[in-house]
């Protein structure tokens, strides 16, 4: 069984007897449950080729360059959970965000943090293209 979660059900009653693809990582809950981080767009909505997300990052309040082509999609439609995940996995891979990715990468920025890497925190802003924008922690 799927069960979604939402603060908008108007949102997602379009979803309804439609094909969906569903974006997400799984993670393990209480009483033994399974979880997913994620989110839904409709089937079938795809670009011919991928479209690279360009993104900003900032590390300890200098500017870092990331390649565009690390985050790409070939949907038409993203949600802000994928490209959520695309970015954690490429700041856990070079940055260590988590700690222990086995690389050396990230390093220098410490071991302090409850992760075991050089971060106790850090911030996600997305500018849409309406030029409104939402950020979390």
């Amino acid at each position: 069984d799927l069960i979604s979660e939402s603060n908008n059900w108007d949102e997602i009653s379009k979803f309804k007897g439609k094909k969906l693809d569903i974006f997400g990582i799984d993670y393990n809950g209480p009483c033994k449950s399974k979880y997913m981080y994620g989110g839904a767009t409709l089937s079938g909505q795809y670009l011919n080729s991928a479209r690279k997300i360009p993104i900003n990052l900032w590390v300890n309040g200098k500017h870092k360059t990331i390649s565009t082509d690390k985050i790409a999609t070939n949907k038409k439609l993203v949600t802000a959970q994928e490209i959520d995940v695309k970015l954690r996995r490429y700041l856990q891979e070079e940055y260590n965000i988590y700690g222990h990715n086995n690389t050396g990468k990230g390093k220098e920025y410490g071991y302090k943090s409850k992760f075991y890497s050089g971060f106790n925190n850090g911030k996600v802003l997305f500018h849409l293209n309406n030029e409104k924008s939402f950020s979390y922690d």
